[in-house]
């Protein structure tokens, strides 16, 4: 069998299928790209078409960067929980994994055993498997049924793995632990994250709001406006925010305002300060040309990545830190 097809990962483990999907939970299915170990059950599941997954990597991240044990991807997370078969190791089930995931092109960002993991603070309730197990999987009929301690804290395996691909890359988080009160089926703990960036335009600052922000603070920061990357070139998205910003400037005919554009802090300060100040003129051309704001009335800075609001050692931190802000002259 040719392992290298990716949509067949799991079809290379060592064993052969018992049928037992007809036990599986009502409405649940083995994810595309990777299936589960042969013989198991697929005892509860969760799909969430966006969300955000700590990717944990080889390297510790550092503790200044606001993160505890990777970097936060998002993208569609399909979270599944199995029980392994009867008298089948979680060791055994892990290395069925590995090699697997290695055929089918997967690279493994991290992985580790029962002590290391402890170490690392991977299992435990107070812990990653803690927080990503129980939130995603607190109505699942064998964990209703299990002391929390006995599947969070027991030795346990675990590794992270990334494929990449044009149509964007998949991460997984994998957990095999022993069964709770000695019961002899492994529980197979799989999410998989195809990334993907969350959709935009769906957000937006009405006028009401945008008056209220500059009355009390002086300020506000417009999360509505969008460019691609590294680009100064207004995206259609950003239309409802910019009809609410000269619907306020239509209302208060003698409100003045600077446009201020903010990035994160990847790439060069000086290159970012060049690309700050030409979104903040995009958006004062775009209220002069085509809501028919007065020009004088506005004025367009940039302040590259001196001003943040959030952490830039985290994607989620660094896309509160890409915005325009709306202040008061």
């Amino acid at each position: 069998m040719n392992c290298r097809i990716v949509s067949l990962v799991m079809a290379c483990l060592a064993l052969v299928s018992t049928g037992a999907a007809a036990q599986d939970v009502a409405g649940a299915r083995d994810h595309p790209l990777i299936s589960r170990y042969a013989g198991s059950v697929l005892n509860s599941q969760q799909v969430e078409e966006y969300a955000e997954l700590e990717i944990v990597r080889a390297e510790k991240p550092a503790a200044a960067s606001g993160r505890r044990y990777g970097e936060p991807v998002g993208g569609r997370l399909s979270a599944s929980h199995y029980l392994g078969p009867a008298k089948r190791t979680p060791l055994e089930v892990f290395r069925n994994y590995e090699k697997a995931l290695a055929a089918g092109g997967f690279t493994i960002l991290f992985s580790c055993e029962p002590v290391a993991c402890g170490e690392r603070k991977l299992n435990g309730q107070g812990g990653y498997a803690g927080g990503v197990i129980a939130r995603r999987f607190a109505d699942s009929r064998w964990l209703k049924t299990a002391a929390t301690s006995e599947w969070t804290d027991n030795p346990s395996y675990f590794l992270s793995a990334q494929l990449k691909r044009a149509a964007g890359d998949v991460y997984l988080a994998l957990w095999v632990t022993p069964g709770y009160a000695g019961g002899e089926h492994a529980g197979v703990f799989q999410f998989v994250l195809e990334a993907k960036p969350a959709d935009t335009g769906m957000v937006k600052v009405d006028a009401a709001a945008l008056g209220k922000g500059l009355a009390g603070e002086g300020r506000i920061a417009l999360y509505g406006i969008y460019f691609d990357t590294a680009q100064a070139t207004l995206k259609p998205e950003s239309k409802p925010q910019l009809e609410e910003m000269a619907k306020l400037l239509q209302q208060q005919p003698a409100l003045r305002v600077f446009i201020v554009g903010h990035t994160d802090n990847q790439g060069g300060f000086d290159a970012n300060m060049a690309l700050s100040r030409r979104r903040a003129e995009a958006v004062v051309a775009a209220l002069v040309k085509d809501h028919k704001v007065d020009a004088k009335r506005l004025a367009a800075a940039g302040a590259a990545n001196i001003a943040p609001v959030a952490s830039n050692g985290s994607e989620a931190g660094r896309g509160r830190n890409r915005r325009v802000e709306l202040v008061e002259q």
